[in-house]
């Protein structure tokens, strides 16, 4: 029985790393593509990071929560997308955050 609960507790924690890790390169992916369109200083650098890992398991969390539900879903992750626009806005300033959309809205267009 104990070689079962530490098999379950290693587990778990290699999938927690696991996505732990995962946040943690989509949050990089995110400035880097962003210090490549607009200036970023690095304050701004970390900010941005810091909000996206947050904003990235926040949502994992609400995927998690409402499985199978898509209209919560699609719901409480509009609701974490304009918290982030609102503190991205406060982080680069509304000039960048104009440039930055666009950006974003142009990749979109392309796909």
């Amino acid at each position: 029985m104990k070689k079962l609960l530490v098999i379950v507790v290693l587990m778990f924690a290699t999938v927690t790393a696991t996505a732990q890790k995962r946040f943690e390169e989509a949050a990089k992916a995110t400035v880097a593509e962003m210090a490549g369109v607009i200036k970023l200083s690095p304050e701004q650098s970390d900010k941005i990071y810091e909000l996206q890992l947050k904003s990235n398991k926040k949502i994992s969390e609400i995927r998690e929560q409402y499985k199978g539900d898509k209209e919560k879903i699609k719901e409480e992750v509009l609701l974490v997308n304009k918290e982030g626009y609102a503190a991205t806005k406060e982080i680069i300033g509304a000039s960048d955050l104009k440039t930055w959309s666009e950006y974003k809205k142009e990749q979109r267009n392309k796909k």
